[in-house]
């Protein structure tokens, strides 16, 4: 049996101080560091991961495979506000997708990409979210 694999790039990452981390640590194994071909937004109090057609974008993450019998990603998507009982048209959408390892290993893993408008949404260089909140916090 395959295990399904979430690639997460936002709040649920370590480091992100979030209290749903807790939630994706004790139901799936941390695999490693990862990457996905598309762009990364921030939104305010989350960043929103869409796709880049041109392959051009890089969005850096970590990959995680879910436990053998756990409910992660009906968890995952009651947070990411994408069931079938949360008001359409979702902001978040789950989907599968590739991303590449660390070591260059590629993998199939789910992802929520952003599914709402861009009009406010301010691009993040280098498609970091760790790395642009920890600048956002460092004194002028």
């Amino acid at each position: 049996m395959t295990r399904e694999h979430v690639f997460v790039y936002g709040t649920l990452r370590r480091g992100a101080g979030h209290p749903m981390h807790e939630t994706l640590a004790r139901m799936s194994q941390f695999v490693g560091l990862a990457h996905y071909q598309g762009v990364l937004y921030d939104l305010g109090p989350y960043p929103g991961a869409v796709r880049d057609p041109r392959g051009r974008s890089t969005v850096w993450g970590e990959l995680y495979a879910v436990l053998p019998g756990q409910p992660l990603l009906s968890m995952l998507d009651r947070y990411e506000g994408c069931t079938s009982l949360d008001p359409k048209p979702h902001v978040f959408l789950r989907d599968r997708v590739t991303v590449t390892r660390d070591d260059g290993t590629v993998e199939q893993a789910w992802i929520y990409l952003y599914a709402g408008a861009l009009t406010r949404a301010r691009h993040i260089p280098g498609g970091d979210y760790l790395r642009r909140a920890s600048r956002d916090r460092s004194p002028t």
